[in-house]
């Protein structure tokens, strides 16, 4: 009983750790989206039709004034300058926000750009024991011969335990981060397809 209750209070604060930030993440994109639409709202008056499709001009235009901002920062981000700059904003503050690098990497992996050979939570196989296999994300590798590994647990899949094991155990697996997630969301389901893949790879 102790065992569950220990497991089931680590899953949950895990999964906490992930959700939280969204939470607070989705508040402030609701805040400057409401923001955005008060500043819009005489604009969007002016136009012929209160709304497209049940929602409203502001609205609308609202979205699509924040999504030419994050599109020009985007620009000015790939730049010398922007990058230096952006560079200093994470080290100054944005690292300092707790969760900010699980949530940047997790979103860089889960929206399929960044360097899948140095980013974390990359989805790996760990073989346990002869033609026993689990799924596993790779945290971190190390130069001692062992990597840092998440176990997932499922339905959660981005919260479980952490194991120390040796490299020659573990098989990274190439397969997006979105797509080993939603196996485990659905209790396994697709999930053949990843050990028959660890499995073969092991074997060589």
């Amino acid at each position: 009983m102790k065992r569950f209750l220990d497991f089931a209070t680590t899953t949950a604060l895990g999964g906490l750790l992930v959700v939280v930030p969204l939470l607070l993440l989705a508040l402030i994109a609701d805040d400057m989206l409401l923001m955005v639409e008060d500043l819009v709202a005489p604009i969007a008056g002016l136009l012929p039709a209160d709304s497209i499709g049940g929602a409203s001009m502001a609205t609308i235009l609202a979205l699509l004034m924040v999504f030419a901002f994050c599109f020009l920062f985007g620009l000015i981000a790939r730049t010398t300058i922007g990058s230096r700059a952006g560079g200093w904003v994470e080290r100054s503050f944005l690292h300092r926000i707790p969760s900010y690098g699980l949530l940047k990497t997790l979103s860089q992996q889960l929206a399929g750009v960044g360097d899948d050979d140095e980013s974390s939570f990359a989805p790996a196989v760990l073989s346990v024991a002869q033609d026993t296999y689990q799924l596993a994300y790779i945290i971190e590798e190390h130069e001692d011969g062992f990597v840092t590994l998440m176990i997932p647990s499922v339905p959660a899949g981005l919260a479980g335990p952490l194991q120390y094991v040796r490299e020659e155990r573990v098989r990274r697996l190439d397969v997006p981060l979105a797509l080993m997630l939603q196996s485990l969301q659905t209790y396994g389901v697709g999930a053949g397809e990843f050990f028959a893949q660890g499995r073969e790879a092991h074997l060589q």
